[in-house]
């Protein structure tokens, strides 16, 4: 059979056909579309050549709490190929404009470029009140409702497995240009988002992304691996000015206001499943931070020290230690970061304390449930002689530290220090008193034979 067949329809009004097409019915959708569709050719080889434009259409999205507004765009499409122009929409404040073409239904090549002004993602999503979260955590016994690693795994493996099964995605070649203006979420701002997402086979990567966030700049690029049992990833990236604090408070309010500064930082992770027990297993990384004038609320907990010595049975202890300056201020802050284990491993940090001539040195470790342990040593001027143990090489004091318990609620495990102290000191007065005694021998034998002794 050949066939030879055009519609044409100057005024496809969407309101009027509610109650013949269900879907129109079931999303309020109104507006207008345009259609010039032409079929002609045999059928085992029909030529298809088409347009369609819609405009001043809107609708009501599940999950999407504004309506869907100014909806428009232009399409052409033949056998094997679809361009979109045009294309815009809006949503409450936020705003997008379209384009991009389709090639090769069968293996699809496409190109979506996406614009928006802004993109305020926070009003598109319904927002719990604080009544609410309140009424759902009393209903659940106090406890949040969390999936566990099991519902986790079932949850994720249906659509990983039915993408990897679908001809069409494994053969799918997509590539996005993302331009963003301004993008809120979870009450973050993020200002001129530049990114290209791709996708083929069964690889999506993220690449030339760049942004700035949180009061600095932020470049990174990632890649998600489908093609294993379980989905492996990647993750490279900088940042540069950034404010620690409200970064930390946006991605983990529980660590809220545990750290502050502008921060400098390089980071590359690598891992591979969906649910915590295996991120825990299989995450790994490196990475270097430096922050600037700010405070770690680790080290509040060692303004603890002056207290812990000052009780020592030692004469004059308390003016002896009583110069160390130990807070949580630093002037700079700068650390090797090794991830693996469950646990981001803190290498090689230094300190420059806001304490006069002051530095903090030292390593540990931050484990995914916020609990934390760093020990190393405080180097500080200190009054009088420094006993030679806790000496050390440019003359100021050297004592060691532990800090544990959690990020958000630091203590500050004083052994360590007390008995380095204590034993440091303790010593030094009894050799004075030694050498104070051997001075007053009168027989000069015993005197040169005591003079001789280590101590």
């Amino acid at each position: 059979p050949v066939i030879n067949l055009n519609i044409v329809s100057n005024k496809f009004v969407f309101e009027h056909w509610q109650n013949i097409l269900k879907p129109l019915k079931e999303f309020d959708m109104k507006g207008v579309a345009t259609l010039n569709i032409k079929a002609t050719g045999p059928t085992a080889k029909l030529n298809i050549n088409g347009k369609a434009a819609l405009s001043g259409a809107s609708l009501r999205a599940p999950g999407i709490v504004p309506r869907v507004t100014d909806l428009k765009a232009d399409l052409s499409f033949t056998n094997d190929t679809a361009a979109l122009s045009g294309g815009g929409l809006k949503m409450g404040a936020t705003d997008m404009e379209m384009n991009g073409t389709i090639r090769n239904f069968a293996k699809p090549q496409i190109v979506l470029n996406v614009k928006s002004q802004n993109f305020d993602l926070d009003s598109l999503l319904p927002q719990k009140t604080p009544e609410q979260m309140k009424a759902e955590q009393k209903a659940s016994g106090g406890k949040a409702e969390q999936m566990t690693d099991a519902q986790m795994q079932a949850a994720a493996e249906g659509p990983i497995n039915a993408m990897k099964k679908n001809p069409m995605m494994r053969g799918m070649d997509f590539t996005a240009h993302a331009d963003m203006k301004k993008i809120t979420v979870h009450k973050a701002q993020i200002s001129n988002l530049l990114a290209e997402m791709t996708f083929k086979d069964l690889v999506m990567s993220l690449k030339k992304t760049s942004a700035q966030a949180f009061g600095g700049n932020i470049n990174m690029g990632s890649t998600i691996d489908f093609r294993g049992t379980e989905p492996s990833y990647q993750v490279v990236g900088d940042v540069n000015g950034l404010d620690i604090n409200a970064a930390v408070t946006n991605q983990m309010p529980m660590a809220k206001d545990s750290i502050f500064g502008k921060t400098v930082a390089k980071i590359s992770i690598a891992g591979s499943g969906v649910t915590k027990g295996r991120v825990k297993q299989t995450l790994t990384g490196t990475g270097h931070v430096e922050i600037k004038n700010g405070s770690l609320s680790a080290l509040a907990a060692m303004k603890e020290i002056g207290n812990k010595v000052s009780g020592l049975p030692i004469p004059g202890i308390k003016d002896k230690v009583g110069s160390i300056n130990v807070s949580d201020k630093f002037r700079q802050l700068k650390s090797d970061l090794k991830i693996a284990g469950g646990k981001i491993n803190i290498v090689n940090m230094i300190a420059d304390m806001e304490g006069a001539n002051t530095t903090l040195y030292g390593q540990g470790w931050v484990d995914f449930e916020m609990n934390n342990s760093i020990s190393g040593k405080v180097v500080t001027p200190a009054g009088g002689d420094v006993p030679a143990d806790i000496r050390a090489a440019d003359g100021r004091m050297s004592i060691p530290y532990e800090i544990g318990c959690l990020v958000t609620a630091p203590c500050f495990k004083p052994d360590q220090t007390v008995q380095a102290l204590g034993k440091a000191y303790a010593k030094s007065e009894g050799t004075k008193a030694l050498k104070k005694a051997v001075e007053g021998i009168d027989n000069q034998q015993v005197k040169d034979l005591l003079k001789k002794l280590p101590f």
